[in-house]
């Protein structure tokens, strides 16, 4: 990996110029930078979780969107047609003609980043950009409550601390969530989530995970469990960890027969399943969640305390923070 000078994109019709302010790292892309990714080769602009101000406009830009040169705004990765049946019917996720930032397009660990017009979503001045280029994975956690429905009183299970995971945790206690656990073989990950209130840690190679759960949560078990995970052994897991006929929300990259792309999640109910797609654009219009009202309420914390940064000069050292 290496830092590179290129031409500066420039907007086309409908597309909007952004200025980055902090791009993020997200997991797939250290599997990128060690040459295990199918999905981004050399070579490639990694980014797609990022905040900055618009500095430029293209035109044929609806002035119903209302941008404007400076304003403060993050946007989402997955660019689609907007014209095919899928992203007809909201179903953008689906779209063949669908491109990442990052991946298939130049992303955001650059000076700017280029990005249709109707992918923008403006910030309010409660976020900073620091908080905003979290917006894409918080968008998941919120997805995730939402499906699942957690409300006040609800006891939640979590498997898995990774970023989704440790994300869903501050959006249950949002919601009013009874209690939280989370389990996860990694200890240092299991003190992050106890930071972010989780009101027990459990790592199943130490204890019985099962046996524990349910006696925190009662007999019969959590109300909701939440697989952050995704694989077929922690679903199994998940879903034994549940009160009988409640749901388990499986969070997943991988093909099954029951979605057509990824990322998606799967709602696990009693005697049957019921598969719902994960699309990016319903995902990110839950910004204003966070906003502003949602972050000056106790228990939303925007700003979490695994959040590092490197300097844009030495890549390989986020990546290796990640990587930890």
């Amino acid at each position: 990996m290496n830092i590179r000078e290129v031409e500066p994109p420039t907007a086309r019709s409908g597309e909007v110029l952004i200025e980055v302010a902090y791009s993020g790292i997200y997991g797939s892309e250290l599997s990128g930078f060690l040459g295990q990714s199918s999905l981004r080769k050399p070579p490639c602009v990694f980014g797609h979780e990022f905040a900055g101000k618009i500095g430029e406009i293209g035109p044929e830009v609806s002035p119903e969107l209302g941008l404007a040169p400076g304003d403060r705004a993050t946007a989402n990765p997955l660019v689609t047609c907007g014209t095919c049946r899928y992203c007809r019917a909201g179903q953008e996720q689906l779209c063949t003609s669908r491109q990442l930032l990052g991946a298939a397009l130049p992303g955001s660990n650059a000076r700017y980043v280029k990005v249709p017009a109707r992918s923008v979503f403006p910030l309010p001045e409660t976020l900073s950009y620091e908080q905003a280029t979290l917006a894409e994975p918080i968008a998941y956690a919120v997805h995730v409550a939402n499906l699942a429905d957690i409300q006040a009183e609800h006891r939640i299970a979590i498997h898995g601390m990774g970023p989704i995971g440790l994300f869903v945790l501050p959006v249950a206690r949002h919601r009013g969530a009874r209690q939280v656990l989370v389990v996860d073989t990694n200890d240092e990950r299991l003190a992050i989530a106890e930071a972010l209130g989780a009101a027990e840690v459990l790592n199943p190679t130490q204890v019985d995970a099962v046996q524990l759960i349910r006696e925190y949560t009662g007999v019969l078990g959590a109300d909701i469990v939440v697989d952050a995970v995704g694989s077929s052994v922690t679903r199994a897991h998940s879903c034994s960890w549940r009160y009988s006929g409640n749901p388990c929300v499986n969070f997943s990259w991988r093909t099954t027969r029951l979605w057509r792309s990824a990322p998606r999640f799967a709602l696990f109910l009693p005697g049957h399943e019921r598969g719902q797609s994960w699309g990016e654009r319903s995902g990110m219009s839950v910004i204003p969640e966070t906003s502003p009202s949602a972050a000056q309420s106790p228990g939303w914390r925007p700003k979490i305390p695994y959040s590092d940064n490197a300097p844009i000069p030495e890549p390989p050292m986020g990546l290796r923070l990640v990587e930890r």
